[in-house]
């Protein structure tokens, strides 16, 4: 066996080692209460469509440190890879850096030019697809960054662009687009981002052609809250259908979610979230409508084996979704939800767990219809719910005057 193969194994098991160590050691801390809370890095499921710029090493190079760095693996998130030339999956949902390595080191890259709205019409469809298949979606933060460095968008490419960006976001309101660019052509995907339910969706235009400094400006996308997403439909109608999932939590952290008010328009009177903890030990949750949680949050302890509920009441009155500017309108805000861990009682030994001191806790939610992504109970804007309820009066007119 060659001496750089020993040399590489023994170092694989020193670390294992110290992994261990590191787990035992944190154990060991949690049996006192933590002091400071910190955000979990949230659970993303990325897609990142990458066009010729760079080299293939130099490509790869940015792929597997932003896989380390979003923490792709089989307790965190995942990542898929698309060819931005012709749209061939290089990996899909891949949660193993050593498979994004592999797939990409047996892909034959034709290095074209990327092709925005082809693409974007790929992912259209399996969002679509996605949603028409998925009876009880997982619980991530979406997020797409389209690394288009050296890609050019004329007007047709930004029309057509739009249109199935508001496709996408109609199935998937909650997810997020990350446009990586060079400085001259950033004006170019302003547009991309005044499509509704884009409020997060950013341009990244760093003026030196760097991986590095890219990097550093996706850092934050793990505070982005998870998105608490109802049940498809599937062959139903629009029926009321409970949320029922189970999460874990380390000592210390804070998990941090989101309900979309896309969701809340089709709620009538209230919708009420129930969380349970199952006995690992202690734990908080803080419920509030603004994501900063500047202290109009209503907050509960949850002993052991203990229960607790919200209930909001008419979470979205209005049914109106945006003010002026894509900001949220005050009448129907998101729901943000913070469950923190206290204390660990004892050790979780399942299999989700991502350290033996993880609680564990259940969330059901009332009261919330299931999902198909082709009603919309809400208007988008002021203007538009005006010009609806206008048609509506002008057609009760119409009826009223018919029979008479």
């Amino acid at each position: 066996m060659p001496v750089s193969l020993i040399v590489n194994y023994l170092k694989i098991q020193v670390i294992k080692i110290n992994h261990g160590l590191f787990i035992l050691a944190n154990y060991l801390l949690t049996q006192e209460q933590f002091h400071e809370e910190i955000h979990t890095k949230m659970k993303i499921r990325m897609n990142v469509i990458y066009d010729n710029t760079w080299s293939e090493y130099e490509t790869l190079t940015f792929l597997l440190e932003l896989a380390e760095r979003i923490d792709v693996s089989y307790h965190g998130s995942s990542i898929t890879v698309i060819a931005g030339d012709i749209g061939n999956i290089i990996v899909k949902d891949c949660k193993s850096i050593g498979e994004l390595f592999y797939n990409w080191r047996t892909y034959v890259h034709d290095r074209g030019t990327m092709l925005l709205p082809e693409i974007l019409a790929k992912l259209n469809k399996m969002t679509i697809d996605e949603k028409s298949s998925v009876e009880d979606p997982e619980w991530f933060t979406d997020i797409t960054v389209i690394l288009g460095m050296s890609t050019s968008l004329d007007d047709q490419d930004i029309t057509d662009s739009m249109t199935l960006l508001k496709s996408i976001k109609q199935q998937n309101p909650d997810m997020i687009f990350v446009y990586i660019t060079s400085t001259p052509r950033a004006p170019m995907y302003v547009k991309l981002t005044s499509v509704a339910d884009s409020q997060n969706d950013r341009i990244i235009a760093p003026h030196v052609n760097s991986y590095h400094q890219i990097l550093q400006e996706l850092d934050d996308l793990h505070f982005n809250p998870i998105a608490i997403k109802p049940l498809s439909c599937m062959n139903e109608t629009r029926n009321k259908r409970n949320i029922d999932k189970q999460d874990y939590v380390t000592p210390g952290a804070v998990n941090f979610y989101r309900i979309h008010p896309q969701y809340l328009c089709q709620v009538s009177k209230a919708i009420v979230i129930r969380i349970l903890n199952k006995n690992y030990g202690t734990l908080a949750a803080c419920i509030s409508r603004d994501k900063t949680f500047n202290g109009n949050e209503q907050c509960q302890q949850i002993p052991l084996n203990e229960e607790i509920s919200f209930k909001i009441r008419y979470p979205c009155p209005s049914r109106i979704l945006y003010s002026e500017h894509q900001n949220w309108n005050e009448r129907c805000k998101p729901i943000y939800l913070r469950i923190s861990a206290k204390q660990s009682l004892s050790l979780c030994t399942e299999n989700e767990c991502r350290t033996p001191h993880d609680i564990r806790f259940q969330m059901i939610i009332e009261e919330m219809h299931c999902s198909s992504g082709k009603y919309n109970m809400c208007s988008g804007n002021v203007l538009s719910s005006s010009i609806n309820y206008l048609l509506l009066v002008i057609s009760l007119v119409i009826n009223i005057c018919i029979f008479r």
